[in-house]
């Protein structure tokens, strides 16, 4: 039986799953891949005069890394996030953390991650 039917002829009246990776596919592009997709994009909207575009993708990973290894274990996991990640990033390369330069980094990638979706039409037709 599939999961239309399931839904449709019991008395489940919601269905809760994840978005990303579920409902929303990310193309099969690698994470760290990703990560340095975005690093030239933020290098190419920084411009920076002392930092090599090789430079910057690592510090852009190491901040990755560093958001998870920082913060607060949850249900014994820790789980980064975007603030967290583009404020370690900004004072590893001892940029002023200004707001609006956060959250021009934060809308560059977000803006990446949804043009790599695409719906999953078997869910989505559901």
């Amino acid at each position: 039986m599939n999961l239309k039917n399931i839904v449709k002829n019991s008395d489940i009246k919601i269905v809760s799953f994840d978005i990303f990776d579920t409902l929303l596919m990310r193309n099969m592009c690698p994470e760290l891949l990703r990560f340095k997709k975005v690093a030239i994009l933020w290098y190419n909207f920084i411009k920076p005069k002392n930092v090599t575009i090789k430079d910057f993708i690592y510090f852009r990973i190491k901040a990755w890394r560093l958001s998870y290894r920082t913060r607060p274990l949850i249900k014994s996991s820790r789980e980064g996030n975007m603030e967290h990640i583009v404020d370690i990033f900004l004072k590893i390369l001892d940029l002023k953390e200004e707001k609006d330069l956060k959250e021009k980094l934060i809308d560059i990638e977000l803006n990446y991650e949804l043009s790599v979706l695409k719906p999953n039409k078997k869910l989505v037709s559901i």
